[in-house]
């Protein structure tokens, strides 16, 4: 093939149109593994965090499914806790819900602890001490807690 061959494939519609094709099914190629990338993160996400769930947030026991409320009875709250603390083990501490489970709470540089409009440190908190805490629920079943609000007795 002569040199002006190549000239006129390169600038054939043709050749223009099978780049684009190609940029295209590229393009489509990589949002589509983004999409396996993200979709598998939160599978094994929810897995590990479907694995200790009840562990962690204790299983309820309820008279059957079909009574009044067994959807909203059948969970604890993930996102916080209100409850008297049994354990202090740092960075986490261990609290006895109202509903007689255990849950741990994991304290940050990012925690906030307060005691009336007072902010304390970690070492303030004592065993017996009232709290309600906020957080965000981790894929160990533990709550990372944002605010630590120490109750008066």
């Amino acid at each position: 093939m002569k040199i002006s061959n190549f000239k006129e494939f390169f600038q054939s519609k043709k050749f223009t149109k099978t780049l684009f094709g190609a940029g295209v099914a590229i393009a489509v190629l990589f949002v589509f593994q983004a999409g396996i990338f993200v979709g598998y993160k939160k599978a094994s996400f929810s897995h590990r965090w479907g694995d200790n769930y009840h562990r962690t947030f204790g299983e309820r026991k309820h008279k059957g499914v079909f009574y009044k409320g067994a959807l909203q009875k059948d969970f604890s709250g993930a996102h916080g806790a209100i409850g008297k603390i049994i354990s202090l083990d740092f960075p986490s501490f261990v609290i006895e819900d109202s509903d007689n489970t255990e849950k741990i709470a994991l304290i940050s540089g990012k925690t906030v602890i307060r005691r009336f409009r007072e902010t304390i440190n970690t070492a303030d908190l004592k065993v017996d001490d009232f709290v309600v805490i906020i957080g965000s629920p981790d894929d160990q079943g533990r709550i990372e807690a944002r605010l630590i609000r120490i109750m008066p007795r």
